[in-house]
């Protein structure tokens, strides 16, 4: 289960920079209103999805100060169940599956990261929200089965071939980690011998710009990374940022592009020089007006 979890999060080394670049977006801005069951009910993660258990940590101290709006809110009303995830049905009952999959493995750590957030928050927002989380988290999942990575595979199978871009982008992203982790194992088994790149692994950018294209935050932040690696040969630090900018554009929130943007304080972005980020800031620019200006 852990490897088809492994695609729901940034993978290759400018995690880093979309992390950081996505924690000071959450801090920059107060969280979006929230509505009973439905996705945007559980706050988001960089990509754009529900954030789960452990790799939310960021999140709680952004909302945990209005933990207060939520004190009056039953948590059951707030729990998504099978058909709130979107899309088409394959595709919402996978999800249901591997959120409260990633939940139930990851539970320990976050009971663990809620005391030590605890511990700095003398108010006690953090903790009461955390609570209310953890409430939420449990109602939404108490019914819920465990599934086989075959099961869920085969679910996200049938939502692509209907026509679900998050299906397509979800196996994308399958492909990918495990097409990373191979040319990974290949290079640490041969060190001295030069990776040669497949056809197929030459194809991840092109599906992941098509699939981007369309404004699916997923395939946006895949095609980020595979442009911000040489693993593959396709290494381009200005489309990369350009693709990173336009993944961090929020739903609601006036459209920002700047070359002054925090995404160019971190690495590998922090290397840019002063014309490569107009160009990112005006190839974000583009890509955001075709894939996601109306969404």
């Amino acid at each position: 289960m852990s490897t088809l979890l492994q695609s729901r999060k940034i993978l290759g080394f400018c995690v880093i920079a979309l992390a950081v670049a996505g924690g000071y977006a959450l801090l920059k801005h107060e969280p979006e209103p929230v509505t009973p069951n439905s996705p945007g009910a559980e706050p988001r993660n960089l990509s754009g999805s529900a954030t789960t258990a452990g790799n939310g940590i960021f999140a709680w101290g952004a909302v945990a100060p209005r933990a207060g709006s939520y004190a009056a809110l039953d948590p059951k009303d707030f729990a998504l169940k099978e058909g709130d995830y979107g899309g088409h049905p394959a595709y919402s009952k996978a999800m249901q599956y591997l959120v409260c999959a990633d939940y139930v493995e990851s539970k320990k750590d976050i009971e663990r990261d809620y005391a030590e957030q605890a511990q700095s928050d003398p108010s006690g927002n953090t903790l009461r929200f955390a609570q209310w989380q953890i409430a939420m988290k449990e109602e939404q999942c108490k019914n819920v089965s465990k599934a086989s990575p075959q099961q869920i595979a085969e679910l996200m199978r049938e939502a692509a071939k209907a026509g679900d871009v998050r299906a397509q982008s979800y196996l994308l992203n399958q492909d990918a980690s495990r097409l990373i982790d191979a040319a990974r194992a290949d290079a640490d088994a041969h060190p001295n011998q030069e990776h040669v790149i497949t056809a197929e692994e030459k194809g991840l950018l092109s599906s992941a710009t098509t699939l981007a294209e369309t404004g699916d935050r997923e395939a946006i932040f895949l095609a980020a990374k595979l442009t911000a690696t040489n693993r593959f040969g396709q290494q381009d630090l200005t489309a990369s940022a350009a693709w990173a900018l336009t993944g961090m554009q929020q739903n609601g929130r006036p459209f920002s592009f700047s070359a002054n943007d925090h995404v160019f304080e971190t690495e590998p972005y922090s290397t840019l020089s002063v014309e490569q980020r107009q160009a990112a800031v005006q190839k974000a620019q583009e890509n955001f007006a075709r894939c996601c200006s109306r969404r």
